[in-house]
């Protein structure tokens, strides 16, 4: 009973503990910041800063602690490692087959989403969509998920009135906008018919927790079968999807091997 108790103990220590390496990589630099952030005690949030710098995944400067070099190398090992196009595919299929729609992931690229995979529906519909195809980010669910987590100023830098690619894409700057923060509020964007008329898309992006996304995987409806409820039920499978590839990649580093 006593390992038992031991055991159950250090695995309490190690979760703090990287509690506060995260805490540090979110900008949480003083001590104080620390223990608001992590929970604990003054003297516990001290002592296990004190391991991980003497550990050397912290360093300590005059603004307070500050993630070290070391934590670059394990990136860099873990980056290396893994397997960015399969990771991203097999959730791909994961998300089509449990949906019986279109899935795709698109990455933001200047005022345009770039589409690095896709998964074909179970309907048989056709889409003018292709992996390396390009299209503006404004009229589509993957540029307003991925611009959702950005300032407003940024996402409004690609709207463009003349590149609308239907009567029903955003008319107007103030309209994307707005459409932009009931995505950020929402945590999923909406794409009715802004990008191709009679084909609707629900998507979330792709993210690591507190970070800008650079990614965003989507679901592809025919307008006539996206209800209220199949709304909601495929904005909880993509943010689910999304939410996952973003802890499996780091959100934007990963993607890098574009």
């Amino acid at each position: 009973m006593d390992t038992e108790n031991s055991g159950a103990a250090g695995a309490r220590t190690l979760l703090r503990g990287l509690a506060v390496l995260e805490a540090v990589g979110r900008g949480r630099r003083r001590l104080t910041d620390l223990v608001e952030e992590v929970g604990t005690s003054r003297s516990t949030t001290h002592r296990l800063a004190s391991a991980l710098v003497a550990a050397g995944f912290l360093r300590v400067d005059d603004d307070g602690y500050r993630l070290s070099s070391k934590l670059i190398e394990l990136g860099a090992k873990a980056e290396a490692e893994l397997d960015v196009p399969g990771v991203v595919h097999e959730t791909v299929l994961a998300v089509a087959e449990r949906t019986g729609e279109a899935v795709h992931v698109g990455v933001l690229d200047g005022a345009d989403v770039v589409y690095i995979d896709k998964a074909r529906s179970r309907r048989g519909i056709e889409l003018a969509s292709r992996v390396g195809g390009r299209v503006r980010a404004q009229n589509t669910a993957l540029g307003k998920a991925v611009l959702a987590t950005r300032a407003d100023a940024e996402a409004l830098e690609v709207y463009d009135p003349r590149s609308r690619a239907t009567r029903r894409s955003s008319a107007s700057a103030e309209e994307f906008g707005a459409a932009v923060r009931q995505a950020r509020a929402d945590g999923y964007a909406l794409d009715r018919e802004e990008n191709e008329l009679g084909i609707s898309c629900v998507a979330a992006p792709i993210a690591a927790p507190g970070a800008p996304a650079a990614a965003a995987i989507s679901v592809t409806v025919p307008t006539v079968h996206l209800s209220a409820e199949r709304t909601a039920e495929l904005a909880d499978v993509v943010t689910r999807a999304g939410a996952r590839l973003g802890r499996q990649l780091g959100g934007g580093s990963a993607l890098s091997w574009l």
